[in-house]
């Protein structure tokens, strides 16, 4: 295994004979094959200019993925990318391989949501791959997803979804901060961890657990992303952090309303002794034909709701309080509730009578079979998509972090100008004779004073 990338292009070689399998031969062959300007074999036209003779695994990892369009490669080929940039990181570093079932096919995905007209590019498919295997393995995680694009006016965001390994969850101190505790890692609306950066090949930060008051400040603003994690959120009523805390706030709710999945492929483990319980995926899942996957009932939210209280669960109570004490606690939205059960989005024009829904669901390419595709869009979540073909489920959000609204966003009023104050009455006025008497008290007892600081003197 070569460690230096630099052995690909200072050399016109396959790599040694020890990394030479049947994937190593047809990423090479279509790394230094005919693409798309006729150039033959050995040139280096099909390779992306770099610097010092080093070529970048993600700038590599492009031009495979170029060439091996140009001679007309079909999908399979990703099989060979993800080898490649296998073939050029270090022994053990990352697992690319495409038998990895942490991290999900995105191209085959990319082609679902194809069809409803919603995605990335497809040249960034492959960095996207290369970032989400990355952090996999630096964070040690179970699982990652691409989450998808919030849209800014400066940068874009890309988000990546990970899910902890049972058990590992980090423990975190008690925070004090707000009035209502946060769910700990791994619970609630922080069940999984995710990362946001302006690029696919840019270093993507982990942005911070989701707190309470955020969740409840941001349900009470509408606002641009800028794209800087830094930047303060200017807004009223004050929002209590920066932009990456309201954008973990955002995916929190986006997550909790239009992430879905077939109904009955998941079920709530009753084994477990841990309360809520945790989901799992039956093995005698048997997926519904296209045709009926069309209907709202055949699908389902994977997540919790998010409470007013800016949690997916209320706080417990305490078993020393009593029961006229106890605060008052709201209804929780469990897991596996249907879609069909979601409000509707309250039209603009109440008049006309209609309501628009929260889901609209569509068939494309019902003749395909077993290879037709489902897409259910969210109308209050506009830019959430959920593609499912054949019983396999994929998720995805391109749009401004924004929610729906019946009517044009109205800010929240600041509180009432305050009133004048009240008249204060009037005293009456003090008369000669009183004001005399008191004058003459005062010299009386000056007079009394000095007399008896006197007669000490005189004995």
């Amino acid at each position: 295994m070569i460690a230096d990338p630099s052995a690909l292009s200072s050399q016109n070689q396959m790599p040694p004979a020890s990394a030479t399998d049947d994937s190593w031969k047809k990423a090479s062959n279509a790394l230094f094959t005919v693409n798309a300007t006729g150039r033959g074999r050995g040139e280096r036209a099909a390779l992306p200019s770099h610097r010092g003779g080093v070529i970048r695994p993600l700038e590599v990892a492009w031009a495979c993925r170029r060439s091996l369009a140009s001679i007309g490669a079909d999908r399979t080929s990703w099989c060979d990318i993800a080898d490649l940039l296998r073939f050029l990181r270090p022994a053990g570093q990352i697992d690319t391989s495409i038998e990895d079932e942490g991290v999900p096919n995105l191209v085959d995905e990319a082609a679902w949501f194809e069809w409803a007209g919603v995605g990335v590019a497809r040249e960034e498919l492959p960095r996207l791959f290369a970032a989400m295997t990355a952090l996999k393995t630096e964070h040690g995680l179970k699982a990652v997803r691409f989450f998808g694009k919030v849209l800014g006016t400066k940068a874009d965001y890309y988000v990546v979804e990970g899910t902890y390994v049972p058990g590992a969850e980090p423990t975190l101190p008690t925070s004090t901060h707000g009035a209502t505790p946060p769910e700990a890692p791994g619970m609630g609306l922080n069940t999984h961890i995710y990362f946001a950066a302006s690029d696919p090949s840019s270093k993507f930060v982990r942005l911070p657990d989701v707190l309470p008051e955020t969740i409840v400040a941001a349900c009470k603003i509408k606002k641009y992303f800028t794209g800087d994690l830094a930047a303060p959120v200017k807004a009223y009523p004050t929002f209590p952090g920066k932009e990456a805390d309201y954008l973990r706030a955002q995916i929190a709710r986006i997550a909790a309303a239009t992430v879905l999945v077939p109904a009955g492929k998941f079920a709530f483990d009753e084994e477990a002794e841990t309360e809520p319980k945790p989901l799992i995926k039956l093995e005698d899942f048997e997926a519904k034909p296209a045709a009926e996957m069309a209907e709202a009932d055949s699908w389902c939210h994977l997540r919790a709701g998010v409470l007013k209280i800016g949690r997916a669960t209320n706080l417990p109570i305490p078993e020393d309080a009593e029961e006229e004490d106890a605060p008052e606690l709201e209804e929780e939205v469990p897991p596996l509730a249907p879609i069909s059960s979601d409000a509707p989005v309250a039209d603009p024009l109440p008049e006309s009578g209609t309501e628009t829904p929260a889901w609209s669901i569509k068939l494309y390419c019902p003749q395909a079979r077993d290879g037709a595709v489902v897409i259910a869009k969210s109308h209050r979540w506009p830019g959430a998509y959920s593609a499912v073909v054949k019983g396999k489920h994929a998720n995805l959000y391109v749009g401004y972090g924004a929610e729906a609204s019946a009517t044009p966003f109205t800010p929240t009023p600041p509180p009432p100008i305050m009133g004048e104050a009240e008249d204060v009455g009037e005293e009456t006025d003090v008369s000669l004779a009183a004001e005399n008497e008191v004058l003459k008290a005062i010299d009386e007892e000056r007079m009394r004073a000095e007399a008896a600081v006197e007669e000490p003197q005189e004995e």
